[in-house]
This record gives C-alpha cells, sequence and structure tokens, in this order.
C-alpha cells in the first residue's frame, strides 16, 4: 500500500556501494576477469536477473527487496549508460575509501534511487525468466 512505499522511499540512505551489495556484488575481485566497463555491466546485468528471479513476488519474494534489487539494478545502469563510473571500474566503489568519497560525489544516488523506487510495476515473473535466457548485452 501507498503509505508503505513511502515511508521505504523515505527511508533510502544509498550508495553505489550498497547498490552494488543489493546485487550480491560486495567484493571488487568479481570484476578482476573484466576487461572493461562493458563486461562488468554484464556481469552487473547478470547478477541482477538472477536476483530478480529469485525474489520475485509471484514466486513468493518479498516486493520490498524485489523493488530494492530493480532500484539499485537502475542506479547502476544509468551510471553506466551515462559514462559516469567512476575511474572506468564499478570495482572503484568497493574499495574502502568509496565510504569516505561517496559524500564527494557529484552524484545523488539518493535521488535515483527514490525515482527508480516508485515504479511500483512489477512485469511478471514470465517476463524475467525469458529475459534471463536471453544474451546479456551491455
Amino acid at each position: 500500500d501507498c503509505p508503505t512505499i513511502i515511508s521505504w522511499i523515505a527511508m533510502t540512505n544509498k550508495t553505489l556501494t550498497s547498490c552494488l551489495g543489493d546485487l550480491d556484488i560486495t567484493d571488487g575481485t568479481v570484476f578482476d576477469a573484466c576487461a572493461n566497463t562493458d563486461e562488468e555491466f554484464k556481469l552487473i546485468k547478470k547478477n541482477w536477473r538472477k536476483k530478480v528471479l529469485a525474489e520475485h513476488p509471484d514466486k513468493g519474494g518479498d516486493p520490498d527487496k524485489f523493488r530494492t534489487t530493480n532500484a539499485s539494478f537502475e542506479v547502476l545502469r544509468d551510471l553506466y549508460q551515462q559514462s559516469k563510473v567512476k575511474d572506468g571500474t564499478y570495482s572503484s566503489y568497493l574499495s574502502e575509501s568509496a565510504k569516505a568519497e561517496a559524500a564527494e560525489s557529484d552524484i545523488d544516488i539518493d535521488e535515483l534511487f527514490t525515482k527508480y523506487s516508485k515504479n511500483t510495476n512489477v512485469p511478471s515473473w514470465d517476463f524475467y525468466e525469458e529475459a534471463a535466457e536471453e544474451d546479456v548485452p551491455g
């Protein structure tokens, strides 16, 4: 219901580190085999697809977790599409100094996360299952 969604959105205090964590990416070494940002984003997208299939409300998943996963992915995709990934690598957001530097960023992650969190449309589980079977384009 709306009050729950509004209070959930108001509680965000997102960073790019936490957005990656929402997709189960918590260690920068996961990107070691990636040659560039395009390959890193493909890996992010693969993790997102796996998570949304597991967390989808049609399959008994928690709607809040599902929305968080989707919103975090959209923030990371927005960054990728605008070529604003710091130092050309997502792993830079997983370093120890990343948390301190988040305050200095010119990107308002909370604003982006809130923007994407407001989308309460949930495509069917079948939609995500079909998408997961496709090649992962950048």
